[in-house]
């Protein structure tokens, strides 16, 4: 914890050396993330510093990530990945990196509560999805791809789709 707190150390900073306080923040963000979260949370919930922008209540970051179109994350990889110096899961939106972690997705909160309630009674989890959804981005991880037993598709879906779902034990069938 800042004696003054990270916000006033931080806005000291960028006035005094700009790239001092980047790099200020980016260690705090690998040490000391849970208490400069909280004074984020308070007194400013959207820091936008020059590299990236920080969104730290909840509905503010349901908002921004809901509208691809209007924040690229992708656009700020370079610069975040250099300011924490790992790969930012976020920024790797629509890659193979990324869609593959995510499991089946659903852009509505309240829809994957009571689908994830209906799973929870299922025996077992058969999906129909139409091979356009294979390298779709959502907001929401509905499961992981573990949880899917069977896979119903259209002949659309790519060779590469295909096996990686085989290779993970999903029965697919493709519907033609």
């Amino acid at each position: 914890m800042q004696p003054d707190g990270y916000l006033a150390a931080y806005d000291a900073l960028v006035r005094a050396d700009p790239p001092a306080a980047q790099a200020r923040l980016a260690g705090w963000l690998r040490t000391d993330w849970r208490d400069l979260f909280a004074e984020l949370r308070a007194d400013r919930p959207v820091l936008a510093a020059p590299s990236f922008t920080l969104v730290t209540r909840h509905a503010d970051v349901v908002h921004v990530l809901s509208r691809p179109a209007s924040f690229q994350v992708s656009a700020y990889r370079p610069a975040m990945e250099a300011a924490l110096g790992a790969p930012i899961m976020l920024t790797r939106d629509g890659t193979p990196m990324n869609w593959r972690e995510k499991g089946l997705m659903q852009a509505d909160g309240v829809l994957v509560q009571a689908e994830r309630k209906l799973m929870a009674r299922a025996d077992s989890l058969v999906v129909l999805a139409d091979s356009s959804k294979f390298r779709a981005s959502a907001s929401f991880v509905l499961c992981p791809l573990s949880e899917v037993d069977i896979l119903v598709t259209d002949d659309g879906i790519g060779r590469e789709d295909l096996a990686f779902l085989k290779g993970h034990e999903i029965e697919v069938i493709v519907a033609e």
